[in-house]
């Protein structure tokens, strides 16, 4: 049976960029933990060169993307540790658009859903290239699919799992998300990562 689709992003191509914004947000975060300075030794010194002055509307190439999340994946963090960063990432992005999109739907009923129909407009604002559909599984169920990222971002348990924790922190301005990495459907490959959003019925007031 096919699933409703909520929200599409065609495939423009392989991604080829990425905002700023979504790396420097996490900085604060690996640096609370001690780990800024092992990430920096893990890359190489014109890697680093180029990527510390990076400010928050600034493009990324892949060709500087791959390698920074090769890094970041040597770093010694559980699933969990990955998907906390990424919801920091998120909740500096767009966790405050999306709060005051929940606080004037309020007693309309505001849900997930809501948040997940402007999710187009937040990916084509950060990512170049990829693709984005989002389909409506159950009704407080999402099935999240990021396209064309190519082999090196499926590959990484860093982007997989800090992309996943973005999502959760734009779920969680409307209602409580499931955070349990274990118990979150995933699955990836070169041309496709997919995973599973689900929260309770009790939307945020």
């Amino acid at each position: 049976m096919s699933l409703e689709v909520v929200a599409l992003v065609p495939s423009r191509g392989p991604l080829r960029a990425m905002r700023g914004a979504l790396i420097t947000a996490g900085r604060p975060f690996l640096a609370s933990a001690g780990l800024l300075e092992p990430y920096r030794a893990r890359v190489s010194v014109e890697l680093d060169r180029q990527l510390r002055p990076v400010a928050a509307s600034d493009w990324v190439s892949v060709d500087l993307l791959a390698p920074h999340f090769a890094a970041l994946d040597t770093l010694p963090m559980t699933p969990q540790a990955r998907m906390a960063l990424g919801a920091t990432v998120g909740e500096s992005n767009w966790g405050p658009t999306l709060r005051t999109v929940a606080r004037l739907a309020g007693a309309l009923g505001a849900s997930p859903w809501l948040g997940i129909g402007r999710s187009p407009k937040f990916f084509e604002r950060n990512l170049q290239g990829g693709g984005l559909r989002v389909s409506r599984r159950d009704r407080c169920v999402a099935l999240v699919e990021m396209l064309d990222c190519g082999a090196w971002a499926a590959a990484s348990d860093h982007f997989v799992y800090t992309t996943l924790g973005s999502w959760l922190a734009g779920v969680a301005a409307f209602a409580e998300p499931n955070r349990d990495a274990d118990a979150i459907p995933l699955k990836r490959s070169p041309g496709r990562i997919a995973f599973e959003l689900s929260w309770s019925e009790r939307t945020r007031r």
